[in-house]
Formats: C-alpha cells, structure tokens, sequence
C-alpha cells in the first residue's frame, strides 16, 4: 500500500513521509511525536468501516489526536469489510439500533481534509447510509505499487493470488480454495502458452498451498518487493486477497 501511495503521491510533493503501522498505535504515544511534525495524516489502503469499527483503538486514537491538535486527516483508498455470507451479500450495521457507527463516521468529517475517498462500493452504501455525500470511489493503492512496464510485450505467466486469512467472513476456506483451483484449472486449459503459478504473501498461506500443489508451481515471499518482477510478466491475475492483487 505505502509503496503504490508513493507512485500515486511522488516524494517531491512532500518534504517527509512518516509511514505508521496502525497496529503499533494503541502500544505507544511515539507516533504522536511524528504527527506534531507532520502537516497532514493520511489514512490510506486500510478497512476503516467494518462490525464495531467504533471501538478499534487505533483509529479512536488518531481522531481524538487530529481534533485535539487540528490536524486534518486525508482518508485516501479506505475500505470497509462488514460481514459477507457465502452467496456474496454484505452485511451492513443497523443504524437504526446503534448510533455509534453514525457517531463514528461525523468523528471523520470533523477532522476530513477534502472528501471520504474510499476503495469499494460497500464502503459507498455504508457512508450513504451515514448521509454522507461527499464520498468518492477509487482503487487500492496497491495497484499502483512498483514502476511496473506496461509496454512489456513478454507476459507470460498467470497468477492465482492466495491467503489463508478470511476476517469477517462465513464463506468456508475450504470453499474459496475449491473455487480458486476451478479458476486455475480453467485458465491453464484456455491459456496453453502461459504458466499459471499460484502466489500466496505470508507462511500460512504458502504450508497449505504445498499440501495440494507442487512446490514448483507456487511463487512465495514475504517480502512484496520480490513479487515485483514476476508481476511485469503477468498477463492475468486472480485473487481472493486485496493487497494482494498489485498486479
């Protein structure tokens, strides 16, 4: 995500860039140090609206500070992830029966710097339904990670983009696993002269794709970096993950 936010914000916008790992915020009062000396927070590829997202330390943290100090806050690419069922239907809150989700998004819009810009149409209907109308829909920054060239003519391989990690969801894994080896199968009969490789970003992922696959079919690194290669040689992609999708 920080990666993408760089191409699509280039450094000579900015004199410094602090990069705050949202998880690290409700351990320690340093990251106020870096916001002091900051002109501007930006919230940035993350879900931000999703079941009790009232009560998430992290970002009650940040809009307590930003209100206190008067440092407005960019919402760029955010994303919500309420509850799915396995036919695909979102889950909103009921705002009818708890306020607090209201309450939640005006503590945003007092401290907004511009418009909500968000990354997926749920994201849309929950604002929507906040009666906030200065919302806009764009895409993940991690699409916009790595100078990828897209004047490459060498495009030769497919990926099926892997997690073991479903938050928020009633879709059995085992399911999506099903579904995803239908699409592979699928596309390595309809692309013969394309290698498809199953991708998958963290350990877990990677120790459940040994038990159905060949080693040598599946690409696997925790470190984003050194997918950026092989995503210049990509002709297609499908993933079950967001991030994971910066093709």
């Amino acid at each position: 995500i920080y990666e993408g936010f760089k191409n699509v914000f280039p450094e000579k916008y900015f004199h410094t860039v602090f990069l705050i790992d949202k998880t690290l915020i409700p351990k320690s009062n340093n990251f106020q140090e870096f916001i002091d000396n900051s002109d501007l927070i930006v919230i940035c590829g993350s879900p931000i609206f999703y079941k009790d997202c009232y009560k998430m330390k992290w970002q009650n943290q940040i809009l307590e500070y930003s209100k206190s100090t008067g440092k407005q806050v960019l919402l760029f690419a955010v994303g919500s992830n309420f509850k799915c069922s396995i036919d695909g239907a979102i889950y909103l809150p009921d705002f009818r029966s708890d306020k607090k989700y209201i309450d939640f998004v005006m503590k945003y819009r007092e401290v907004l710097y511009g418009d909500f810009i968000v990354r997926d149409r749920y994201a849309v209907d929950f604002l929507k339904e906040c009666s906030i109308t200065n919302v806009y829909q764009t895409v993940c920054p991690s699409f916009f990670a790595g100078e990828i060239d897209f004047s490459r003519k060498e495009r030769d391989l497919i990926f099926i983009i892997w997690g073991s990690a479903f938050w928020n969801c009633d879709i059995p894994k085992q399911k999506i696993l099903s579904i995803s080896k239908d699409v592979y199968n699928s596309l390595s009969s309809k692309f013969p002269d394309k290698r498809c490789l199953w991708v998958c970003h963290d350990l877990n992922s990677y120790k459940e794709l040994l038990e159905h696959f060949n080693k040598k079919d599946i690409l696997f690194s925790n470190n984003y970096i050194d997918f950026l290669k092989y995503y210049s040689r990509c002709f297609f992609g499908f993933s079950v993950k967001v991030h994971g999708s910066m093709l």
